[in-house]
């Protein structure tokens, strides 16, 4: 059975999208219902409301429909009034009333338009990651988010008005050997940190060799094997091009990365995305049941101010749906309590630190829910 879904267009914009990505769900047409704050050039809703019809129909998942006329912010009768002339225009049974987004005061006409009309209604709990349906027979049930694979990291980027820009993001892809050296890595940490970090020194201060001593044989032997420092016959290693764009620090992102995806927690795992219209670099996000977490990652220096203020600015480029998290190769008590307070006003939702990057998927998984 084809199903049509009423929403309230808002400046939240996850609750509309969500259902269409749920599965089980098979909508063929979306009303969006917009307050007359939507109809003004260059706000904020204006842009939501444009976002999530943008990127529905150009993924051919369903026909986006504005009603017509916009309703009042607060104007019950006028929000009722129009849900029901869709309803009646539509199939009723065939209707479900998405009453989630709006103001209060539209969210209470939509639902009485759904229940005089014999229509089912909807609410989108992100908080609990649950669909709460209300039947016409006064039937109330709960369903969790089913989203696996479908709402991925780029459609929740294009829903918030971002695009990832695919010649930057290519540029900075980081060549296939560093995923299998950070796979081998985790046997190996957190003793591997100290010689990872010798050869970042090595690169940031302009070396092309390091001496051998020191440092640890078998992270040493790893990056031989893949290529990413080569032996000198005075005993010292050099660093080769390709160990250059690794040995960094995108070797702490790489290990991250392989984590993440490899948790089999997250609906998508992305790694060095660049954004068109956006400076910095995200290096690693996931998105899971309509969430996106955007995790900035850090070997050696923690790069105090300038970290935190990237993070801020991408948390708020991507709506309140999105969360800041930040993961260092130091330990804890390397983490000074001025930085954990600052990056804690700037919203960061934790601090994985070294001892704790194994766990690093738990953290986010853990980290991602709850309010804003």
């Amino acid at each position: 059975m084809s199903r049509v879904m009423v929403a309230l267009a808002s400046g939240q914009r996850m609750q509309n999208v969500i259902p269409v990505f749920q599965r089980g769900l098979e909508f063929e047409k979306v009303y969006l219902i917009r307050s007359a704050d939507a109809d003004q050039p260059g706000s904020a809703f204006a842009r939501a409301v444009s976002d999530v019809k943008e990127t529905l129909e150009s993924l051919a998942l369903v026909k986006v429909e504005m009603s017509d006329p916009a309703v009042g912010a607060y104007a019950v009768e006028d929000t009722r009034r129009v849900t029901a002339g869709i309803i009646q225009k539509e199939t009723p049974t065939e209707v479900v009333v998405n009453f989630t987004g709006g103001t209060k005061c539209m969210s209470i006409g939509a639902f009485l338009a759904a229940r005089e009309g014999g229509a089912t209604s909807l609410y989108v709990d992100t908080a609990d990651e649950k669909l709460v349906w209300f039947r016409p027979n006064g039937e109330v049930r709960e369903e969790p988010f089913d989203l696996r694979g479908r709402l991925t990291v780029p459609i929740q980027l294009s829903i918030n008005g971002r695009r990832i820009d695919e010649q930057r993001t290519r540029r900075q892809a980081l060549p296939a050997p560093a995923y299998q050296l950070a796979r081998e890595l985790l046997g190996l940490w957190p003793q591997c940190v100290p010689t990872l970090d010798e050869f970042g020194r090595a690169i940031s201060q302009g070396q092309k060799r390091l001496s051998n001593t020191g440092l640890d044989v078998q992270v040493t032997e790893l990056l031989r094997k893949y290529r990413f420092i080569g032996a000198v016959a005075d005993g010292s290693w050099e660093i080769t091009p390709q160990g250059r764009a690794v040995l960094t620090g995108k070797w702490l992102e790489a290990l991250v990365y392989v984590l993440l995806e490899g948790s089999g927690y997250f609906d998508d795992v992305m790694v060095n995305v660049c954004l068109s219209g956006f400076e910095n670099e995200l290096d690693v996000v996931v998105a899971r049941n309509g969430q996106l977490a955007v995790i900035e990652c850090k070997s050696g220096d923690l790069g105090g101010m300038t970290t935190l203020n990237k993070l801020q600015a991408i948390r708020t480029t991507l709506g309140i749906f999105a969360r800041g998290f930040f993961v260092t190769s130091r330990t804890v008590d390397q983490v000074d309590n001025s930085f954990r307070v600052r990056a804690s006003g700037y919203g960061i939702r934790s601090i994985i630190t070294a001892e704790q990057l194994l766990q690093v998927a738990d953290k986010i998984r853990e980290g991602m829910r709850g309010p804003s």
